[in-house]
């Protein structure tokens, strides 16, 4: 017993020994630093790649992760696990591949590669999950610890987009050559993937025959969502030429899926066209004209375009349209210069494009070019077929220092400062008359050197409204503003803006209206300058259409015709076109539509049709017109009834008229007061009669006795 006693003294002496060897050379070591509690050493795991992983639908994707330990203490008993966040059908069966979901250390700064198996189903939406590897793991002490790291699984269907063309329609139940039409269908997904890139043409068009009118014949759409369908119309004309008959237009539709594989559909219908043409005037206008903005130099290319409209109502024959650029030779034509057309039908248009550029001879202004139209309107005059021009110009700011400062005779002198408009935006793009807009300038100092200052600018419109008595001013109005404003100075190549408001006057004409901007300005000499730039603003009329009283009765009986007659005012100041009058409902009619055309503004239109309901009950019956604007807006009126339908009384044929009651005569108290005094009269001229008939009698028989008794 002594013994083992002694030993355990021993075996204490040492343990005491060795702490306190051990302290000192701790307080010896970090004598200058803070004492760290080695039980709250803290690793940490993370991962080195993704976090973003491409799963594929229908299969079973492995992915190689890489597990780092980037603190200096070693990580231990280490469990990995998977967690998809913010799922309500889990769509992946995600799991660690074989042990590798625990791990038995991580040295400081070591890693470990594991494997993550996701296996997708086959109809996984093509979207992006987020998904959690999260992890449960001890220090060298003991002491546990939880971490996770976030990734990202970007899925991808394994099906096709499917897709169907539905509701094919045209604005018309035909067309009659020379016209116009639009047509339009839904594109619907009725797959369970997106559509992309979405490309949707009316193919195998023919010049001759069915064409597009005013536009493309493509479509573009960037995505239609599943279970949603994509509404596309396209405008179409006939040819003048066309006969009677069904013509057949291709619908071609493509799009890209998720992984940009491409899918087309291909499907064909009918257009019917009918009989007839147009023989009214044609009249052409220049609409949606795109002047080129900004600054052009020398030889820098710049574009015109603009659509070239019929509006009228006849088809308009040999067009020519000649582009002449101002200046002598400071802007030229870089594409021809005269664009011929062989006809254009009424309400259809041709897209008209001009690139020109400026030469060594032009000086920094603005160059007006003019754009001259003449046609045959089909009408005469003098024998000889009608033949109208017109004129409207665009716009073009030019700059070129080397000929500013340099004479026409080639002697270097003092270059001149100019002012132009650099940039101008009008909001809304479209005006309507009668209301107000406003207009953004910027002006800009085109010299290198030169400040100019004491500036004045003001706005004219050479172009007045009138009528046939008196003329009633300008197009456009300053609002709560002066005509005319001022400016202090604009510094070599500096700009500044102006915003302003004005007021267009209600009986503006539809076109786009020519601007000019005035300057006067100084340089720092004082001598003076004057400047003009010309700005191009598109005005619209709005429309109106009134009727008169259109009468339908509230109840009628089955299969008996109800007459429908109105009068159609055109109230407002611009020509509608593609003018039609429609009968809707669950009724029978010879024409449910019926074309106008053009409708003249302050003209007077008379309908006059009939319908028949077929069936019994509450029946709605509409009457729809539509027509388009001289922008080829459409417009819709819609006047809905609801009629009370009864089934008609029937005729037998054993019907006899006499079998039907009398009816009671009125008492005529006139009538018997003149029998009464008739019947009076004879009455009395009886008695006075059978009197003197008597007295008579009387006066014989007394005669006779006196004679017996003598």
């Amino acid at each position: 017993m002594k013994k083992i006693k002694s030993l355990l003294g021993i075996v204490f002496t040492i343990i005491l020994v060795l702490q306190m060897s051990m302290g000192g050379m701790v307080s010896a070591f970090g004598a200058d630093d803070e004492v760290i509690d080695k039980s709250e050493y803290i690793p940490e795991l993370i991962l080195t790649n993704g976090p973003v992983f491409d799963i594929k639908g229908g299969s079973k994707n492995e992915i190689k992760l890489n597990i780092k330990n980037p603190t200096p203490y070693a990580a231990k008993s280490i469990i990995v696990q998977t967690e998809l966040t913010d799922v309500t059908d889990n769509p992946f069966n995600m799991y660690i591949a074989g042990s590798d979901n625990k791990i038995t250390t991580i040295a400081g700064q070591g890693d470990k590669n594991i494997t993550l198996v996701v296996d997708a189903d086959q109809t996984v939406s093509n979207k992006t999950y987020t998904a959690k590897i999260n992890y449960t793991f001890f220090n060298t002490f003991g002491k546990k610890f939880t971490g996770s790291s976030t990734i990202y699984l970007k899925a991808q269907s394994a099906e096709a987009p499917e897709f169907v063309i539905q509701n094919f329609k045209m604005s018309q139940p035909s067309i009659l050559p020379g016209q116009t039409a639009t047509i339009s269908f839904d594109v619907f997904n009725k797959g369970r993937l997106l559509m992309n890139d979405v490309y949707v043409t009316l193919a195998d068009l023919d010049p001759q025959g069915i064409s597009i009118n005013n536009g493309t014949n493509t479509k573009n759409y960037k995505q239609i969502s599943i279970g949603h369908a994509q509404t596309v119309s396209f405008n179409i004309i006939a040819n003048g030429s066309m006969s009677a008959g069904n013509y057949p237009v291709k619908v071609n539709i493509k799009c890209k899926d998720v992984d940009g594989k491409e899918h087309t559909l291909e499907q064909s219908f009918f257009i019917s066209v009918g009989t007839g043409s147009p023989t009214e005037k044609s009249s052409l206008e220049i609409r949606n004209m795109a002047e080129p903005s900004g600054v052009y130099g020398v030889n820098q290319n710049f574009v015109v375009k603009f659509n070239l409209f019929n509006n009228g109502k006849g088809v308009a024959k040999n067009i020519k349209v000649t582009a002449t650029p101002a200046g002598e030779g400071a802007v030229v034509p870089k594409s021809s210069s005269v664009k011929t057309v062989t006809q254009l039908a009424s309400g259809a248009s041709t897209p008209m494009e001009f690139t020109f550029a400026g030469t060594s001879l032009a000086k920094s202004q603005n160059y007006a070019i003019e754009f001259a139209v003449s046609y045959e309107d089909g009408s005469m005059k003098e024998g000889e077929n009608n033949v109208v021009t017109f004129s409207q110009y665009a716009g073009v700011n030019i700059s070129n220092p080397e000929a500013d400062s340099s004479g026409e005779d080639g002697d270097k002198k003092t270059s001149k400062p100019k002012i132009i408009v650099s940039d101008y935006q009008s909001d809304p793009l479209i005006v309507m008359a009668g209301d107000e807009f406003d207009l953004t300038m910027t002006f800009l100092n085109t010299h290198q050197t030169k400040t100019v200052k004491n500036i004045k600018m003001y706005l004219t419109l050479s172009e007045e409204t009138s009528t046939d008595t008196a003329k009633t001013g300008n197009i456009f109005t300053p609002v709560d503003s002066s005509n005319t404003f001022y400016f202090d100075s604009i510094g070599a190549k500096q700009t500044v803006n102006k915003k302003l408001r004005l007021f267009v006057v209600p009986d503006a004409q539809p076109k786009t209206y020519t601007l000019t901007v005035n300057f006067e300005y100084e340089d720092t000499e004082g001598n003076e300058y004057t400047a003009t730039e010309l700005l191009g603003i598109n005005v619209k009329q709005p429309t109106q259409v009134e009727t008169g009283q259109i009468y339908i009765p509230e109840t009628t009986e089955m299969g008996v015709p109800v007459p429908v007659s109105f009068e159609i005012y055109n109230t407002g100041k611009v020509v509608l076109s593609n003018f039609m009058i429609k009968i809707e409902g669950d009724v029978e009619t010879q024409n449910k539509s019926t074309f106008i055309g053009n409708f003249d503004a302050g003209n007077t239109e008379y309908f006059d049709g009939s319908f028949t309901p077929m069936n019994m009950g509450e029946t709605p019956v509409s009457i729809v017109l539509t027509y388009e604007d001289p922008s080829g807006e459409s417009f819709e009126v819609r006047k809905d009834f609801t009629m009370n339908v009864t089934e008609a009384m029937p005729m037998t044929d054993d019907f006899d008229p006499s079998m039907m009651p009398p009816e009671e005569e009125k008492v005529n108290f006139k009538k018997i007061g003149i029998i009464v005094g008739i019947v009076v009269v004879v009455v009395i001229a009886g008695v006075v009669i059978f009197k003197k008939i008597k007295a008579k009698k009387e006066a014989a028989f007394l005669e006779a006795d006196d004679s017996d008794d003598e």
